[in-house]
């Protein structure tokens, strides 16, 4: 019987030891396990996914009286407590087919809210024409098409496999700057403790121009002395420079005589 041939380990998947395995026992194989496909026709997908089926559609076709006529009464009554006043239609009890009634009101509307012999419902013949709800209707696909409208569970579970597939980065950058505040935290250290010394360094003004400028010459003995002490230290420094002038004239060699 010939050898089987050894499969390379998948990552996060104990090696198989071949040795041990009996003869009869067939080779273990991995089996690939697909992620389950969602249903497009969900009430969760609808509602809540950007590739919504109710974008590709439209909905002014959809919502017909045999479709709403479908709803429970329970979807009655949310949809209704949904609705303003003002786009309330009215079903009556007392005849066969239930005559639809459209206050004009909105005084009608809530007399006929009161009036038992009257019931709420959700009428597409007189939504058909509402340009406000239509309106309304196109700003929510928007959103939904956005992916504004999504769940937050599912964001959180897809932050969370970016942050599980991208660890190497926060690894990276931990390393890098890891050493950058480590070395800002001990330059905040060297200055507190400069300051608590009584030392303190203080950055070079802007100062006045260095060329031709205005106050150019003006407060040089200002800068160099202090106080009274500052025209003396200026005359000494003026007659030294005298000096050495008088000094290096007598040391010049007498250069050669006229004729």
């Amino acid at each position: 019987m010939s050898q089987p041939i050894p499969q390379r380990p998948r990552r996060g998947q104990k090696p198989v030891n071949y040795a041990e395995i009996p003869e009869n026992q067939p080779i273990p194989v991995r089996s690939v396990t697909r992620p389950q496909r969602k249903d497009k026709w969900a009430l969760e997908t609808l509602l809540h996914d950007p590739k919504s089926e109710l974008i590709k559609h439209d909905l002014k076709a959809i919502m017909t009286d045999d479709v709403l006529s479908q709803l429970t009464a329970e979807d009655h009554r949310e949809l209704v407590a949904l609705l303003p006043a003002a786009d309330w239609t009215f079903r009556a009890h007392d005849t066969e087919k239930g005559t639809m009634i459209t206050p004009e009101t909105l005084e009608q509307a809530n007399e006929l809210d009161k009036n038992p012999d009257f019931t709420k419902v959700v009428s597409a013949s007189s939504m058909t024409y509402n340009n406000v709800f239509w309106s309304a209707v196109g700003d929510w696909r928007a959103m939904l098409a956005r992916g504004m409208l999504k769940r937050k569970e599912a964001e959180v579970e897809e932050i969370e496999a970016v942050e599980s597939q991208e660890k190497w980065k926060d690894d990276q950058y931990e390393e890098y700057w890891g050493e950058r505040m480590q070395k800002r935290q001990h330059t905040k250290e060297a200055i507190a403790a400069v300051s608590r010394d009584g030392v303190v360094k203080r950055g070079r003004g802007r100062g006045r121009g260095r060329g031709r400028g205005r106050g150019r010459g003006r407060g040089r003995g200002r800068e160099r002395g202090c106080g009274a002490g500052a025209g003396v230290g200026t005359s000494a420094v003026s007659g030294t420079v005298s000096g050495a002038k008088t000094v290096s004239q007598e040391k010049k060699p007498p250069g050669r005589p006229r004729k």
